[in-house]
């Protein structure tokens, strides 16, 4: 690609480039666990809002994770479990879609911040892990979710709160190796989530 093909070019995500990784979200539950990224699509709503899906399996779920409360039933939110399919969904029109997306490129593709001072144009690494292809489907990522009460909701009493007052922060930490994963989960979810990694232990 030329200099000037490279400087034509733009893309949708090209914010997300200079962005501050951000961290923070809705729709995964409450809890700390490894999961195994399934995909990462992009899509639109019914209203033609734009967003990015991150669609994950739940592989291991670490002791004494926060669940949560259901504010509204005033009862503890079900437990993430081994298996469970979950997705979080990155919402172009959010304020912190970019600080998001970037933190979760950053974390998944383990990379640095300089890595975005790199690309031939802005966007291109959200590009990148949108491709049929899907360069990031099996990769095992670190993620802790945890309620957050919303900020005109902090003077109230923790029994008037409503679900409505509180949202789901979701953090994506850090790219987890097959090899650390094979030390901290059973070997029967490895084989079933990871037949590939599996065959390759046995070749070597």
């Amino acid at each position: 690609m030329t200099n000037e093909q490279t400087q034509k070019k733009e893309s949708k995500y090209a914010g997300v480039s200079g962005a501050r990784a951000q961290r923070g979200g809705n729709y995964v539950r409450p809890g700390h666990f490894l999961a195994r990224i399934d995909a990462v699509r992009a899509d639109k709503t019914f209203k033609k809002d734009e967003f990015i899906a991150i669609e994950l399996t739940v592989v291991h779920v670490f002791p004494g994770s926060d669940s949560g409360i259901d504010y509204n039933r005033k009862v503890p939110i079900p437990s993430l479990t081994v298996g469970e399919q979950v997705s979080d969904i990155l919402k172009m029109t959010n304020v912190a879609f970019e600080g998001r997306a970037k933190a979760f490129a950053m974390a998944a593709g383990d990379l640095g911040a300089d890595a975005f001072t790199q690309e031939e144009y802005p966007g291109q690494i959200i590009e990148q892990m949108l491709v049929p292809e899907q360069p990031l489907a099996g990769t095992v990522i670190e993620v802790r979710a945890q309620q957050v009460v919303k900020k005109d909701a902090r003077a109230k009493a923790e029994t008037a709160l409503t679900n409505n007052d509180v949202y789901t922060r979701t953090d994506y930490l850090r790219n987890v190796p097959i090899a650390e994963l094979a030390g901290i989960a059973d070997a029967k979810i490895i084989a079933k989530f990871f037949p590939d990694a599996v065959k390759e232990g046995k070749k070597s």
